[in-house]
């Protein structure tokens, strides 16, 4: 009852769900497809292909914080993908840094990305441009921290992430494919309640 008028389709193997994916785009039209658990190339290359095509996308998947799936070269397409580019040494100077540097390499499938830190807590990137490129220019990332008092009423409070110094591109030796709006969901543990979390922060 909790999914009202909402179609649910069947995915007979996990391995399949990137074509079920399509199918639901193409045989039902709908306006909102959600898809829990985004987890192969496959079905990250489904998740853009749906939402070019005008369908609002809501989807999760396993992590702690979005620079964990920036790092993981199976899952970054979904926020633009990173390539590495060399600067002339003129250009290097000029940003004060060194020669080969990460940059997003397409337009990020999801427009925001919500970081599920706990059952009553979240994080929202809602600029997913902006937060994917301060993280890979090592800038402090700016984001939204909500959270649901004793009361019941919903709190939002503006924080500024550190940049992490860590992210470098001798972390990433991994090849990225040129893979490249809608909302998104981190979560750490398995099971996440999308739903719920989704009635609780909205």
């Amino acid at each position: 009852p909790a999914i009202g008028h909402a179609r649910r389709m069947q995915v007979a193997t996990p391995a399949m769900q990137h074509a079920v994916m399509i199918e639901a785009v193409e045989n039902h039209m709908p306006e909102v497809i959600i898809i829990d658990e985004i987890g192969t190339e496959l079905e990250a290359q489904a998740a853009r292909t749906i939402a070019e095509r005008g369908v609002q996308l809501i989807g999760t998947a396993h992590g702690n914080t979005l620079e964990n799936l920036i790092m993981n070269p199976t899952l970054s397409d979904l926020v633009g993908g990173i390539q590495t580019v060399t600067l002339g040494d003129e250009e290097a100077r000029r940003r004060h840094t060194q020669k080969s540097i990460l940059e997003r390499k397409a337009p990020p499938t999801f427009d925001i990305v919500v970081e599920i830190m706990d059952y009553y807590k979240v994080t929202v990137h809602p600029n997913v441009i902006d937060a994917v490129d301060a993280v890979l220019h090592q800038q402090p990332v700016q984001a939204e921290l909500r959270w649901m008092d004793e009361k019941g009423e919903i709190k939002r409070e503006e924080v500024i992430a550190p940049s992490n110094s860590t992210l470098n591109c001798s972390h990433m030796p991994y090849s990225f494919n040129n893979i490249s709006c809608t909302s998104f969901a981190l979560c750490p543990y398995h099971g996440c309640p999308l739903s719920n979390a989704a009635q609780r922060f909205t």
